[in-house]
């Protein structure tokens, strides 16, 4: 993680400088629009985050923080998205229950079990104020068990006042919805603030970062994790053959190109070549000889031409 002071700047310009100073493979750009700024990641592999530091408000100011209130939920986990379950039925009777669509529960240290069905959640926003509605609807006082951005850095944060400083903070996954830890939340903890882990981060799209996914989901047994990376690769490789063979007809195009353009230099050298070598002498009695038997073909057309019926009648 590296801090970028911006007391001292004062142009588009030095902030683009002070970002290369960094030198961690994070450049900054001027939006098509010219409304915006947009931090680009060159590097395969690597996430990038920008977040606050020590509580301050500057990336939020200049809106490149990458998780906010508004930030969506699609852009999450590399562009996955946050799996949510909704519309769940009973296997008997057929009819909705909305117990089997809740998506993971928050079990406070009081024992107080917090239920959240994110379903119809967008944003972040929506995420935060679906946990808070949720602890409301448990029965949890205002204000002892809370969700919000954490003050320093990104990721989601759960505040846990209840049950007198003690206990443990859990939040597990409930009916085979992945949400919690897509979120970054799913874990437990003594302490007062369950942190979570950053899950909008951005990453340079490619090959090369993919098979990097990949790599780190072996070395994890992450068997989700090495699913959606072998899901990656699959449309990195139709994507190659696709390069490719636009690269091959390409190719074919300028070797024709190239053919022609030598025959017509092999043209243009013989063309020279016989203006060159030309014999003045004889090109001028071959000219003069034409001359003659052309002027002779115009004498016999205009007699002939002169002839009528009785011509041949005679």
């Amino acid at each position: 993680m590296r801090e970028l002071d911006l007391d001292s700047l004062e142009t588009v310009q030095e902030l683009r400088n002070a970002v290369r100073g960094l030198d961690i493979g994070i450049r900054v750009e001027i939006n098509d629009e010219g409304t915006a700024l947009d931090f680009v990641n060159e590097v395969s592999g690597g996430w990038m985050s920008i977040g606050e530091v020590a509580g301050g408000s500057a990336a939020s100011v200049l809106g490149v923080r990458t998780l906010d209130r508004d930030t969506e939920l699609a852009v999450f986990n590399d562009g996955r998205g946050v799996d949510v379950v909704s519309g769940s039925t009973d296997p008997v009777t057929g009819d909705p229950d909305p117990a089997r669509d809740v998506d993971f529960t928050i079990v406070a240290k009081d024992g107080t079990e917090v239920d959240v069905d994110l379903a119809g959640a967008i944003t972040v926003g929506d995420v935060l104020d679906a946990i808070d509605a949720a602890a409301a609807g448990a029965g949890i006082a205002p204000g002892d068990l809370t969700a919000s951005l954490a003050s320093e850095g990104n990721g989601l944060v759960i505040t846990d006042l209840t049950g007198g400083g003690s206990g443990t903070t859990r939040v597990v996954g409930r009916n085979g919805s992945f949400a919690a830890e897509d979120l970054g939340i799913r874990g437990e903890t003594e302490g007062a603030v369950l942190a979570g882990e950053d899950r909008a981060r951005v990453a340079a799209d490619g090959i090369f970062t993919r098979l990097i996914r990949l790599r780190d989901a072996l070395r994890a047994n992450d068997e989700r994790g090495i699913v959606l990376a072998g899901e990656g690769l699959d449309s990195d490789i139709s994507r190659v053959a696709e390069v490719r063979a636009e690269i091959g007809v390409r190719s074919r195009r300028l070797s024709t190109a190239t053919e022609r353009e030598e025959d017509l230099r092999i043209l243009d050298q013989s063309l020279r070549s016989d203006i060159r070598d030309l014999d003045f002498s004889e090109s001028a009695v071959r000219f003069s000889l034409r001359q003659q038997q052309l002027q002779a073909g115009l004498s016999s057309a205009s007699q002939l031409v002169q002839l009528s019926l009785l011509d041949f009648l005679r």
